[in-house]
């Protein structure tokens, strides 16, 4: 029985990281559906998109300096997440 809570375990912290990456490619998933909806070309989804990751980043930098300028320690969003359940794997074995 152990052994089974185990592997059913192990499949909803799989679960877990996979929500966690669909959260974060909700926002270009509604992008896509809206461009595919009004028949806008390639251009649309390069530029949406691109634009998403590349805000994304823009606010990534700018929370490093702004933590940098107070003195206090930045931890990007991705390694929050990938620490997070890293973290909590390597615990449960």
């Amino acid at each position: 029985m152990k052994k089974l809570l185990n592997v059913i375990g192990y499949i909803l912290y799989v679960g877990m990281i996979l929500w966690e990456v669909i959260e974060f490619l909700a926002v270009p998933a509604v992008l896509v559906i809206l461009g595919l909806l009004n028949e806008l070309p390639w251009q649309y989804y390069v530029i949406s998109i691109g634009g998403y990751f590349a805000l994304f980043i823009i606010l990534e930098i700018i929370l490093h300096f702004v933590f940098k300028a107070l003195d206090k320690k930045y931890t990007p969003l991705i390694e929050r997440k990938l620490e997070k359940y890293f973290n909590e794997f390597s615990k449960k074995e």
